[in-house]
C-alpha cells in the first residue's frame, strides 16, 4: 500500500517527537544524577542505577537513529538492533536494570501499549 506525502511527514514528526522524549528522559536522569552527591552507600547505588538507566535510554536512542529511513523508522531493523543491545546486558548486577528501561523505551518508540 502506498502512502502519500502527508502520511510520511506525519510519521517523521512522530519519530522526531519520540526521539525528543528519549533525549528529555536522558537529560532528566542526568539532572537526578547530579542531585545525588552524597557519599553514602545508598547514594552511590542510586547514582549507579541512574547511570545504567541513562545508558539504556541512550542505547535505545542510538538504535532508533541508526534505523531511521528517508520516510520512517525501519521497525524490523530497530527491533533487531534493540535485541542485540539487550543480549549484551547482564541479567544480574547493577547493569540488569537496563533490561526494564530498554523494554519500556522500545515500546514507547514502537507505539505499543501495555
Amino acid at each position: 500500500m502506498s502512502r502519500d506525502g502527508s502520511d510520511s511527514a506525519w510519521r517523521a514528526a512522530e519519530i522526531e517527537k519520540k526521539a525528543a522524549e528519549l533525549l528529555s528522559q536522558a537529560a532528566l536522569l542526568h539532572r537526578e544524577l547530579a542531585g545525588l552527591g552524597g557519599s553514602t552507600s545508598g547514594a552511590s547505588d542510586a547514582v549507579t542505577e541512574a547511570n545504567e538507566r541513562t545508558e539504556a535510554v541512550r542505547s535505545v536512542l542510538m538504535a532508533l537513529v541508526s534505523t531511521l529511513g528517508p520516510r520512517a523508522i525501519n521497525r524490523q531493523a530497530f527491533q533487531e538492533a534493540v535485541r542485540k543491545v539487550a543480549a549484551g546486558v547482564p541479567d544480574n548486577g547493577p547493569q540488569a536494570v537496563r533490561h526494564a528501561v530498554i523494554l519500556e523505551e522500545t515500546r514507547r518508540v514502537l507505539g505499543v501499549k501495555e
